[in-house]
């Protein structure tokens, strides 16, 4: 008897851990990707020569962001900043996060996601810290 309410109990713990997961999918550290970024960059971007070069030389692979469910501490050279953030939408694997009053979609892709960069029609990739 006791073996059958441990494997009751185990499976319904097992579907609140993975819904948990799931409801703070950025938890945990994300590095900026150069590679992958500057990939992005070269496929997508409609940007001149001088501003590829500009971008490429001081951006990218310098950032690094650590979740909580509910705040992002950004790290970037020196410099340390933690703000609020929340999930405001979610489609698949696309979410619409608020950060300081700003909205960003961020896409989800296996240990990377996607940030968009707006006005440079190409997105910043961030791997999940291993």
């Amino acid at each position: 008897m006791r073996k059958i309410a441990l494997i009751i109990f185990c499976l319904f713990c097992i579907p609140s851990v993975s819904f948990a997961e799931d409801d703070c999918p950025l938890k945990g550290k994300w590095y900026s990707n150069e590679k992958a970024t500057l990939e992005q960059m070269d496929k997508y971007g409609n940007l001149t020569e001088k501003q590829r070069k500009l971008l490429s030389n001081k951006f990218f692979g310098k950032l690094t962001i650590e979740y909580s469910c509910t705040e992002a501490t950004i790290y970037y050279n020196d410099t340390v900043k933690t703000e609020k953030y929340k999930i405001t939408k979610r489609n698949g694997n696309t979410l619409e996060v608020e950060l300081s009053s700003t909205k960003e979609q961020i896409t989800l892709a296996g240990d990377c996601y996607l940030i968009s960069l707006e006005p440079l029609t190409f997105s910043e990739v961030f791997c999940k810290a291993k």
